[in-house]
């Protein structure tokens, strides 16, 4: 019994080396260096949407598109690898409209109605 579960292990150290290399250092990373209560909102989701809101209102709406889909990739992601639920994620694109959203009236008022608006 001991010599199967020191083989299993053996085993299940050496697949991991093979399929992963960076496996042992991403949990150690997940284990020690994750800060705590970090998952809602996503600021993985919110930090992207923000960059694709920002790029539309700065450089328009060609930059935009070309941001859409890896943004889109990206929410889908971090709830398929389960890094965070839906809820996380949906959290995070409100926080990246909100954020939009303050932007656009604040510009609108320092510049007396017409900045802001997206091209």
């Amino acid at each position: 019994m001991y010599d199967a579960a020191r083989t299993a292990t053996r085993e299940r150290r050496a697949h991991a080396h093979r399929s992963y290399v960076l496996a042992p250092a991403q949990q150690w990373l997940m284990a020690h260096a994750d800060p705590v209560g970090t998952c809602f909102p996503s600021a993985h989701v919110a930090g992207a949407w923000a960059v694709v809101l920002a790029a539309r209102r700065i450089w328009g709406r060609a930059v935009f598109l070309r941001l859409l889909l890896p943004t889109i990739l990206l929410t889908v992601s971090v709830v398929y690898t389960r890094y965070h639920y839906t809820a996380d994620a949906a959290a995070g694109l409100a926080v990246a409209l909100a954020a939009d959203a303050l932007v656009s009236r604040i510009s609108r008022r320092v510049s007396g109605g017409s900045a802001g608006a997206p091209r």
